[in-house]
C-alpha cells in the first residue's frame, strides 16, 4: 500500500462488525430481561390489588365466618380466602370481641401473594 491510498482493510472490517454484533447481542438480552421483570412485577402489583381488595370487602361482600372459600378473577387470577379464630382460648375469654383472622392469597401461573389481617366482630351472645 502506498501512502496515498486510504481506507478499511477487511480484517479491520471484520473486527468492528464482531464487535457491532457482540454489543447488540448484550444490548438485547438486557433489555429482554428488563420486559420479563416488568411483566412480572405488572402481575404481583394486579395479584396484590386484588388480594386487598378482597380484604377490604370481607364481611361486606360475604359473610366472615370461620372456613375457607374459593374462586378466579376475570383475568386469569384465583383466590384463596381462609378466616380462623385469633388468639387462645384465654384470649378469647377476655377479650370483649372475637377476632379473626383473614388471609387471601392470589396466585396465577406458578406464583403466588398472601395477605394476612385480623378482623375484630361482636362477640357471640352467650
Amino acid at each position: 500500500m502506498t501512502k496515498t491510498e486510504s481506507g478499511f482493510t477487511l480484517l479491520e472490517v471484520l473486527v468492528s462488525l464482531a464487535i457491532l454484533g457482540v454489543s447488540i447481542s448484550v444490548l438485547l438480552a438486557g433489555f429482554s430481561n428488563g420486559v420479563t421483570r416488568l411483566v412480572t412485577i405488572d402481575a404481583q402489583t394486579t395479584a396484590r390489588a386484588h388480594a386487598q381488595s378482597l380484604l377490604a370487602t370481607a364481611g361486606e361482600a360475604f359473610a366472615l365466618q370461620d372456613g375457607e372459600a374459593s374462586g378466579a378473577f376475570g383475568d386469569g387470577f384465583q383466590w384463596h380466602l381462609r378466616v380462623a379464630p385469633y388468639g387462645d382460648t384465654a384470649d378469647t375469654e377476655a377479650w370483649s370481641l372475637r377476632a379473626r383472622q383473614v388471609t387471601v392469597t392470589v396466585s396465577w401461573e406458578a406464583q403466588s401473594v398472601r395477605l394476612t389481617t385480623l378482623r375484630l366482630l361482636p362477640a357471640e351472645a352467650p
